[in-house]
């Protein structure tokens, strides 16, 4: 079953319900997003846990 979202062959450009092309064009920017705030939250994650292990005297 494909997705109704990705679906071109019946894509009618007169029609007012949602513009697929619209939805696509978000994709990048949506992805783009995510990448941003992973790399933080990991960035942020290992130095936490650096700083635990480090005041815990465990070293690395």
């Amino acid at each position: 079953m494909r997705s109704s979202i990705l679906n071109l062959d019946n894509y009618d450009s007169n029609d007012d319900s949602v513009d697929v092309r619209k939805v696509i064009s978000k994709v990048p920017a949506v992805t783009l997003g995510f990448w941003i705030i992973k790399i933080f939250a990991t960035t942020l994650g290992e130095t936490g846990g650096d700083a635990v292990s480090m005041a815990m005297n465990l070293g690395y």
